[in-house]
């Protein structure tokens, strides 16, 4: 079974089980598709492991705005936002295939938008105590093969807005 198999016509939802626990799940319907966690209590770097697959998502240098999400095995960037910008939409970089990361000023929606300005997919947090958000994906890109990448990488980047608020 593929990644995007995994996706097609289910309920798409991230969830942190425990309020004390830096550990994110996301399921599709009520299989769990990926886990999350970070390793240490105050890193900024997390490991993924994806149906098989293992993948640490990371920031290499910290004063530069590059973050990127490795393949544990190979080593091989699959997904880099080669800046971050604050106020503007940033590019995400997945292969070849460029996209753009749109948050909203409060921060409790984030999307993913093509090259043409359409919206790809949207991630909107549902409660304030504990990290669970929904996915609302179109339903012709859920098939591509960008969007489990996506999917872990834009959580990872919403996560790390977080932290750097709370900090603020």
């Amino acid at each position: 079974m593929t990644l995007t198999e995994m996706f097609r016509g289910k309920k798409i939802t991230w969830k942190q089980e425990k309020f004390f626990k830096q550990e994110y799940t996301l399921y599709a319907d009520n299989d769990v598709v990926a886990v999350m966690r970070y390793p240490k209590f105050f890193s900024n770097a997390v490991e993924v492991e994806m149906l098989g697959h293992v993948f640490d998502a990371y920031q290499p240098k910290l004063f530069k705005g590059l973050v990127e999400m490795k393949d544990r095995v190979s080593g091989q960037v699959v997904v880099a936002m080669p800046k971050e910008k604050l106020l503007k939409d940033s590019e995400i970089v997945v292969g070849a295939k460029t996209f753009l990361f749109h948050r909203t000023f409060m921060g409790k929606n984030f999307s993913i938008l093509s090259d043409t300005g359409a919206v790809l997919f949207e991630i909107k947090h549902r409660s304030f105590f504990r990290t669970e958000a929904d996915v609302k994906a179109d339903p012709v890109f859920v098939t591509k093969e960008e969007f489990p990448l996506l999917v872990v990488f834009v959580w990872y980047l919403i996560l790390r807005i977080q932290h750097h608020q709370a900090a603020g």
